[in-house]
């Protein structure tokens, strides 16, 4: 999967809010959506801030405390 830009994002820093949102509060990520090239928060997001394209699942994520981008799974990221 190809990488995902995100404006503003420096490696090392956190995620505003470290990666949560309204509709996932203790989420520390954000999905890269492959659909769209984007990050979210979260599939909600991703759906109300779209243009209504039919969303493909993330196979990537962004860690919320590090900002690195890495396979969507379930365990911590290293840092």
């Amino acid at each position: 999967a190809k990488a995902v830009k995100v404006e503003g994002l420096v490696v090392g820093s956190p995620l505003p809010d470290k990666g949560a949102c309204k509709h996932f509060r203790r989420s520390r990520r954000w999905l890269c959506f492959p659909c769209c090239g984007r990050a979210f928060a979260c599939p909600v997001c991703h759906e109300e801030k779209s243009d209504g394209h039919e969303m493909a699942w993330a196979t990537r994520m962004i860690c919320g405390m590090c900002s690195r981008e890495q396979p969507a799974t379930n365990t911590k990221c290293e840092c």
